[in-house]
């Protein structure tokens, strides 16, 4: 079981420099100092206290369990206006379980499997001549496996699902973004015509991404969700590497591209290509005089 306790008190000026002296550096003022320095009121002042309590089980065969609260109070004074900031981090749940084995016949040698899920709720309030109310909940999902096969051969995948809601006076809003992501890594010792060529196993390693992010708004007299955001993103890349004599030596393809589905609907898409190569050698001891 674990307990974290944060406070703090931060400052900023804008005006000419000035020596803050060693009381304010290592916080042995009041607050009132961090506002006020010669006369002149801070731009900015943040009073900052978070506490943060977690416990956890390691269960048998690698599976384990972490259960986490977070609480955040911060209150924000500057030229634009005030704002009282309460966020509230529950449920904060990662469970990850027991290593599963498979007989040889389906080439795998262990599976494991992992997930959680994090709900954030933030009310902030700002001053003003009225005071307005916002509030955001976010809602995180991860998910987590890899695959340990006969041999040398891993691959692995981890996805996320996340949703926020959020309100003000002025109207709502909606969240939504998936991630997903799949690796695979592998070695294996030369053969054929690279036998007596290559010192060193090859080293595969590919890795393929992909991200949806979209997020709209609905006002108080509207009725659909316009959305401001709306992209994705799709990655590959892959890359082999070994040995040959003193050198180490590999090439890397890498693809990208971008698409917006907003505004002007931009994008862009890259294909790279690379090769690279590295001298490894070790000198004897220096003589020294």
């Amino acid at each position: 079981m674990s307990a974290d306790y944060r406070d703090g008190v931060t400052s900023r000026f804008s005006r000419e420099s000035v020596d803050p002296a060693a009381g304010y550096q290592f916080g042995w003022v009041a607050d009132e100092r961090y506002r006020v320095i010669e006369g002149d009121t801070a731009a900015t002042w943040t009073d900052r206290r978070s506490w943060t309590l977690g416990w956890g089980l390691n269960l048998p065969r690698g599976s384990s369990l972490q259960v986490g609260y977070g609480i955040l109070d911060a209150t924000t004074l500057d030229v634009r206006s005030d704002r009282q900031i309460d966020q509230r981090t529950w449920p904060n749940v990662q469970a990850r379980l027991p290593s599963v084995g498979f007989p040889a016949s389906t080439g795998i040698q262990t599976l494991t499997l992992s997930s959680g899920i994090q709900r954030i709720v933030r009310e902030t309030e700002y001053g003003g001549v009225a005071i307005r109310r916002r509030v955001d909940e976010d809602v995180r999902v991860p998910f987590d496996l890899t695959v340990q096969w006969r041999g040398t051969l891993v691959t692995a995948y981890q996805g996320a699902v996340r949703s926020g809601l959020g309100s003000d006076p002025t109207g709502d809003t909606e969240r939504d973004e998936v991630s997903h992501r799949f690796s695979v890594r592998s070695r294996w010792d030369p053969a054929g015509p690279l036998v007596g060529r290559i010192d060193r196993p090859l080293e595969l390693s590919m890795l393929a991404g992909y991200v949806s992010e979209r997020s709209c708004r609905i006002t108080r007299t509207g009725e659909a969700c316009v959305a401001f955001v709306d992209q994705i993103r799709r990655t590959v890349s892959v890359s082999l590497d070994t040995g040959i004599g003193d050198f180490a030596v590999g090439f890397q393809v890498s693809f990208d591209d971008r698409q917006s589905f907003v505004g002007q609907r931009t994008g862009s898409t890259q294909l790279q290509f690379g090769m690279f190569g590295q001298l490894e050698f070790s000198a004897g001891a220096v003589p020294m005089p």
